[in-house]
This record gives C-alpha cells, sequence and structure tokens, in this order.
C-alpha cells in the first residue's frame, strides 16, 4: 500500500501499526489530512509484511484522510462487502468525497464496483481494470462521469449503460481496449455529442461509426493503426491525434508526415509505448 501527500510523489504506508490504533491523534489527523491519494492492496486477512490491508484496517485509513481525492484499489479474494462493511463505507462517504476511483484488480464474479459506485455518488473518474460478469444492480447509480476508462478490458453493454446512466451530458472521456458492437454503439450514440477525449484500441467500421458521431471530439488516441484500412473522415474539431505503432514497420509513415507538414500540425514521436 502506498500514498501521496500534497504535493509529494507516492510514499509507503507506515510499517507499524500506531496509526491504526490511534486514527484520531494529531499526529494523525495532521498527517491524514494531507493525503490526497491512496493506492492499497486489500484482502481478507492483513499482512503487514507486504502491506495488504484487512477490510477493518481499510475503512480506519479511509476514514483517516477526509480530503481523500483518489482511491487505486487491487483486491484480492473479496467478492463483495457485507452489510455491515458497506455501512461503515456508507457512513465514510459523507465526509471523504472521493472524485476518482481506479479499480485495478478484482473477481470477474465480483461485485465490489458496484458497490463502491454506489456507496460514492461523487466519483467523476473511474477506471475499471477487470472484467464484470455478474449483471449490475438496481438502482442505478447516481454518479455524474467525467471520464471512464477500461483499462485492459471490454465492458458488457449492460455494465456500460449501468455505469454511464447519469452521466449523459458529463461525461468528456472515454477509453476502451475493443471497439464495441451493434448494441454498445447504439447506447454510445447519446454520449458521443459531449466527448471531447476517445481513446481507442483500434481502428475499424465501428470505431469509425462512432467518431463520425462525435461532433466535438478534440482528441483521438488510437493504440493500433489499421494496415489494410484507411483511417480517414475524422472530426475536424481534432486537435490531438495521438497512435502507437513501429515506425520502420508502417508503410505509411511518410504519408503521415507529409500530411501533418502540409497541415503545419507537429509531429512528435516518443520512444515509450505506454506514454500518456
Amino acid at each position: 500500500m502506498s500514498l501521496q501527500l500534497s504535493g509529494s510523489r507516492y510514499l509507503p504506508f507506515f510499517r507499524d501499526e500506531s496509526v491504526f490504533r490511534n486514527p484520531s491523534s494529531e499526529r494523525g489527523k495532521v498527517l491524514g489530512s494531507y493525503v490526497r491519494k491512496l493506492n492499497v492492496n486489500l484482502d481478507r486477512i492483513f499482512n503487514l509484511t507486504d502491506g495488504t490491508l484487512d477490510m477493518r484496517r481499510f475503512t480506519l485509513l479511509l476514514s483517516w484522510c477526509p480530503r481523500l481525492y483518489e482511491l487505486s484499489l487491487h483486491v484480492f479474494d473479496i467478492s463483495r462487502f457485507n452489510g455491515v462493511e458497506m455501512a461503515e463505507l456508507q457512513f465514510i462517504a459523507n465526509t471523504v468525497k472521493l472524485r476518482a476511483l481506479r479499480l485495478l484488480r478484482f473477481g470477474i464474479q465480483s461485485t465490489i464496483a458496484y458497490q463502491l459506485v454506489s456507496v460514492w455518488p461523487t466519483i467523476q473518474y473511474l477506471t475499471v481494470g477487470s472484467e464484470i460478469a455478474t449483471p449490475p444492480p438496481l438502482p442505478s447509480p447516481s454518479i455524474q462521469l467525467h471520464e471512464l476508462n477500461f483499462c485492459r478490458t471490454s465492458m458488457r453493454p449492460r455494465c456500460l449503460e449501468w455505469f454511464l446512466s447519469g452521466s449523459e451530458t458529463s461525461l468528456r472521456i472515454l477509453k476502451f481496449r475493443d471497439t464495441p458492437g451493434q448494441l454498445m454503439k447504439r447506447f454510445l450514440a447519446k454520449h458521443t455529442p459531449y466527448l471531447k477525449s476517445l481513446r481507442m484500441q483500434r481502428y475499424d467500421k465501428d470505431s469509425a461509426d462512432i467518431l463520425r458521431l462525435c461532433t466535438r471530439l478534440e482528441e483521438l488516441v488510437l493504440f493500433q493503426l489499421p494496415a489494410f484500412i484507411e483511417v480517414k473522415d475524422l472530426p475536424l474539431t481534432i486537435e490531438h491525434f495521438s497512435f502507437y505503432f513501429h515506425v520502420e514497420q508502417y508503410p505509411d509513415f511518410a504519408a503521415i508526415r507529409g500530411a501533418c507538414d502540409a497541415k503545419h500540425v507537429q509531429l512528435k514521436m516518443h520512444s515509450s509505448f505506454y506514454r500518456d
């Protein structure tokens, strides 16, 4: 587990349990008030050696950080929070107004993503790093997302619809690995007029259909350029176009450079595939 204080880099959390025994101490209050980001490994069993927290210490830590902005979670061997745990999280959410949630690891049958989104209606930035197989619950959440990111996974249409049910006019950034099918395209159509940034794994017919609906798009990021399909008819509102490939292996790179020169667009290349 690690934390980030305001104006600092990530730091390993304390290796002793003093802060857990007395989180309301003057020292604990001061330190907790500076914490803006938490990166937590969560399990049913507390493990001091690798910094893994159990639920009791996790909820205590959250309550100790009233100005927490972003929570990143790797969840092990927990598929759902029980009633007591949900009540504790609901109570904490009255004070801790979480804005960004990054669920980077959880089981495919887990309902934790649904539970946390339901607890924190203040979430505006959501990253989902695992596939969700369980159907969404009722009622739909009241969050209004600014950004939704499917990291290393695609999202089933009913899950996508649930997460975005209150975000028809608020969503500005959308990232997903696989291009959506027909059902998802029809659902996304009501969000596309408001999108400013679209980040997709590849360019194909489905993604081209979506792009034609993005009348205010300013940024397009493709993680794979097609070798046999021409990338064309991009929205004229685009100001930033980013893509990843091996330059020496792409046959049309000279044409890309020429098009950029003709439009007086600066072409930048980075050596790292994972650069944002």
